[in-house]
């Protein structure tokens, strides 16, 4: 999916009302993501492993083998991610993940499992 993936934001009661930008942005990426997932193929349920790989922007100052270590937390993206994969993630058993600079296809998220 060739969308800027969004880290999982922290949220409480309130936001099932209140419509928080970061939080409304979070939720129509994971309904994209789980749409287009379903369009080709169904949620990710049962399997036993998942590797997950998040093209983000490169800032100017960055060089191409710098690592990505800014903002989004790579758990937070990880945890926005099986959300919109999965119903249960409870089957997983073994997760890599991994955040990198856009590599010029544009920002995405990569998918394999298992």
């Amino acid at each position: 999916m060739h969308d800027l993936p969004k880290a999982k934001p922290r949220m409480t009661q309130r936001d099932k009302w209140q419509q928080r930008p970061s939080v409304c942005a979070y939720r129509l990426w994971k309904d994209r993501l789980a749409w287009e997932v379903r369009r080709t193929g169904g949620l990710l349920e049962g399997v036993s492993w998942v590797e997950l790989i998040f093209y983000l922007p490169k800032p100017a100052h960055a060089l191409p083998s710098d690592r990505h270590t800014t903002k989004p937390d790579l758990d937070n993206l990880v945890k926005g991610a099986l959300d919109a994969l999965t119903h249960k993630d409870q089957t997983i058993s073994r997760i890599f993940a991994e955040k990198r600079y856009d590599d010029g296809a544009g920002c995405r998220l990569e998918l394999r499992w298992g």
